[in-house]
């Protein structure tokens, strides 16, 4: 019935439901069994679609494509849209469908054993693997770390016998520093902006570049966080929010000036009056947009490790501690060292006549050539 009425559709869609249904297609290819491709891809012309509510076990939908496929039926990205918010069906829960109808015993549901229900157990808990995840590599990784914890549990536990995934070693997709380019950033500096709300995002901005303050922490920044040492200089104490580990930050011109320029707009303690998280990040993207380029707040941060502390010859140990990381490592994937950056060490160890006063030994190497052994018996 549902091949037929598609028929008379430009479009068919598979809404829900996974490869634990299906239906029985007879037609002049052939008599097919389909679990998840909707029965307009037999109609030339038919869009047909997987939509957010369904779950993808891609093995077996590799396998019906083929199947369809080698009987004569075309299926090309032309006439087969998979939503990137379908769910996928991994095969840990087939294990756990399976487990569990074993568990109940009598009182079993009587599941196909196929992972559905796990799947959307997943879905409701927000830790499923969707479609689109598979352009995202970093998301990926964190779904493959969390099979390997799952699976290592169960042996220990007595639940697997062995785990089938211990030859399984996920590489960590490398992350890239997220920092402006210089001249982006000196054109968000120099150019003014007319809208009085950019102009707040944008000095905000600028504060969080010249002291690496996150939002959350820029957001409940106190007066008593900022004080001034036996020298004169004004510096930020203040407790991550997100680590809880100190950031401390001695604070330059320009924040000092942004300061004084917010101050009798200052509520409370607060140092500045923050606008709500969703309303900052739309104002960020305008303010992005203004300009000529893409911009997140987060950014800002990354510009503090990169551009105004290691490029400049702050140590990375100090710009740990600045930006509050509970490890180097974390630091490294905001401050990274520049071209730039490396000229000028260069020049600097050019400079210090270490290689013009080292001399380099000279040998004389004199080749043979290489004779021919004789094999000798055993």
């Amino acid at each position: 019935m549902v091949d037929y009425l598609s028929e008379s559709y430009e479009v068919v869609v598979r809404y829900q439901g996974g490869n634990n249904a299906g239906h029985t297609v007879i037609n002049e290819f052939g008599k097919f069994a389909l679990n998840l491709l909707p029965s307009g891809i037999f109609r030339p012309g038919t869009i047909n679609i997987l939509g957010p509510g369904t779950v993808i076990d891609l093995e077996h939908l590799c396998g019906e494509i083929e199947r369809l496929q080698k009987a004569g039926v075309s299926i090309s990205p032309e006439n087969l849209y998979i939503s990137d918010r379908a769910m996928i069906c991994m095969p840990f829960h087939r294990w756990q469908d399976q487990m569990e109808e074993d568990r109940l015993g009598a009182a079993q549901y009587g599941s196909t054993r196929r992972g559905i229900s796990p799947v959307y157990g997943d879905k409701a808990m927000k830790k499923t693997l969707q479609m689109g995840d598979l352009f995202y590599p970093e998301s990926l990784h964190e779904h493959l770390y969390r099979l390997k914890k799952m699976t290592k549990l169960a042996v220990s536990q007595g639940t697997l016998r062995r785990d089938p995934y211990c030859r399984l070693h996920p590489a960590l997709p490398q992350r890239k520093s997220r920092h402006m380019k210089l001249e982006d950033l000196k054109k968000l500096m120099e150019t003014p902006v007319e809208k009085p709300q950019l102009q707040f995002v944008r000095d905000m901005f600028l504060f969080s570049t010249f002291t690496g303050l996150a939002y959350a922490d820029l957001k409940r920044l106190k007066t008593s966080d900022i004080t001034q040492s036996e020298d004169g200089a004004w510096w930020i104490h203040i407790r991550r929010q997100k680590t809880d580990t100190l950031s401390s930050v001695r604070l330059l011109d320009i924040p000092l000036r942004i300061i004084e320029k917010y101050r009798n707009q200052q509520q409370g303690d607060n140092v500045f009056n923050v606008y709500r998280r969703g309303y900052f990040i739309l104002l960020t993207r305008e303010l992005g947009k203004v300009y000529g380029f893409d911009l997140t707040f987060h950014q800002a941060r990354h510009n503090f490790g990169t551009h105004v502390t290691l490029s400049l010859g702050v140590p990375i140990e100090t710009v740990s501690r600045m930006m509050g990381h509970m490890s180097i490592s974390t630091t490294q994937l905001y401050a990274q060292v520049t071209d730039k950056k490396v000229d000028e060490d260069m020049k600097i160890l050019k400079a210090s006549g270490f290689c013009g006063t080292t001399e380099l030994c000279e040998e004389d190497f004199t080749t043979r050539k290489g004779r021919k052994r004789t094999p000798h018996a055993i």
